[in-house]
């Protein structure tokens, strides 16, 4: 089979399960995926971007994740592994059971709402620096407690009170996942 025409002359055809299965081959229990055939480029296909055997992806700077080029686009490695493994592309978002964005075994994804995705959120958003601590907020200047917790239960935030350490407001916010959070798996 000659990979380099064949993804050519499939460039607007849809990514089905049967297509990725026969350009690469993936491994559930790593989450890795690896070139089936040799990939070329170039004036008359001068160039060997790829290898049979070689890992197939790159990982972004940005988080880490794994993303495979396949016909001039880019798709991220776990959304491969799903329709690689079922036939079937993700009907909604997939979540990372162990909260690891860059661990693509599939006995760790799951196909999840996007609510059931972010209730299994582990780390903090980077734009909220002023805690380590995932549900963990600095209280207002002045204030005797100096930190407080807050979660969100469909989309309503609510308040978990106000703590004198980052901890205790921490261990408050993961009893109140565990318990609110349908998603949770910490």
């Amino acid at each position: 089979m000659n990979q380099g025409k064949e993804i050519m002359s499939s460039r607007n055809t849809p990514l089905t399960a049967e297509i990725i299965r026969e350009i690469l081959e993936y491994r559930p229990l790593d989450g890795v995926f690896y070139w089936r055939n040799e990939g070329r480029a170039g004036f008359n296909n001068s160039a060997i971007f790829h290898k049979a055997g070689d890992i197939a992806g790159t990982k972004r700077k940005v988080d880490g994740r794994v993303v495979i080029r396949i016909n001039g686009k880019l798709y991220l490695r776990y959304r491969l592994a799903w329709l690689w493994v079922t036939g079937v592309w993700p009907l909604a978002e997939i979540d990372h059971i162990d909260g690891d964005p860059t661990n693509d075994r599939f006995s760790n994804l799951r196909d999840a709402s996007r609510t059931k995705n972010q209730e299994n959120m582990r780390l903090p958003q980077k734009t909220k620096e002023s805690s380590a601590f995932l549900g963990v907020y600095a209280n207002k200047k002045g204030r005797k407690k100096r930190w407080r917790s807050a979660i969100s239960v469909a989309g309503k935030q609510i308040s978990l009170g106000a703590f004198y350490n980052e901890i205790d407001a921490y261990e408050a916010y993961v009893h109140a996942k565990r318990n609110l959070h349908e998603g949770c798996t910490i």
